[in-house]
């Protein structure tokens, strides 16, 4: 009788942590802008975005531009190697990044490089109220979905509108000084992916429509809200004015990127210290 009241237990405890894991409450960040933005300010937010969660979440073992920097360097090393003959006397410089990390790290800026020129197009070319940041195996099923709301900020205005490194910036400050990101929860190694929400005859190419797509609940959602104040002379943006909300569907990025972890470094021995 006391075994059978300890699974029934155990078992209701399980069911609690899975319940309470599939149905964790949205995380919300405001972020209230003394200004408007344009669509190209945007553009820059959600591609800064994505690099600073890379590294945050611990997706790259360092900051996105770091990594660009010391693979081209490195490039440039391999490059100068051989135009160069090796001798005994010149030894061949050795490379910042084992082979598989190497590819790994090549793959996450080519992946970066590809995206961010077709990321400037969309917002070129049609009006942009959201944009959805997955971190997870699947765009389905993702471990955490940052929702990024531009709606309540936007202006077609360029001049009048706000610098991309000052919006950079608040936003960063707004989602450090909050704690936005939770440090103890971090997840595995795995997909970044971008899914970005567009009038349905905006006429994009590269990326895909996802007509039914709809984010699921189990993982943790965080909620970023941009608000803009319109001055005098500034005209502000709507969705309702750019047509029916029915008429914006999901677009995806035809490419992940995935995340790599640093090989961790050898352990010092005695021997190596005291000699």
């Amino acid at each position: 009788m006391v075994l059978t009241s300890g699974r029934a237990k155990f078992k209701m405890a399980t069911f609690q942590r899975r319940r309470k894991k599939s149905s964790s409450e949205t995380q919300r960040c405001s972020v209230k802008m003394d200004g408007l933005i344009a669509p190209q300010v945007c553009c820059r937010l959600t591609s800064e975005l994505i690099k600073y969660l890379l590294y945050e979440r611990q997706q790259i073992p360092l900051p996105y531009e770091q990594i660009k920097f010391d693979l081209k360097r490195d490039e440039t090393a391999r490059q100068e190697t051989k135009d160069q003959r090796i001798t005994p006397e010149v030894k061949r410089p050795k490379s910042l990044f084992p082979s598989s990390e190497r590819k790994r790290c090549k793959h996450v800026v080519d992946c970066m490089e590809e995206l961010l020129p077709h990321l400037e197009d969309l917002f070129f070319l049609t009006f942009v109220p959201q944009v959805l940041i997955l971190i997870g195996a699947t765009a389905v099923s993702p471990k955490e979905a940052y929702i990024l709301n531009f709606a309540d900020a936007l202006t077609t205005s360029k001049e009048n509108s706000l610098s991309a490194k000052s919006c950079i910036r608040g936003l960063l400050r707004e989602m450090v000084t909050k704690d936005f990101l939770p440090i103890s929860s971090m997840p595995p190694i795995t997909n970044t992916i971008l899914l970005v929400k567009a009038h349905r005859d905006c006429g994009l190419n590269w990326f895909v429509p996802k007509l039914t797509y709809k984010l699921g609940s189990r993982g943790q959602q965080y909620d970023i809200t941009l608000t803009g104040t319109a001055h005098a002379g500034e005209e502000q943006v709507h969705i309702e004015e750019q047509g029916p909300k029915d008429d914006y569907i999901w677009y995806q990025a035809p490419l992940s990127i995935k995340g790599y972890k640093e090989k961790s470094v050898r352990a010092a021995k005695p021997e190596d210290i005291w000699i």
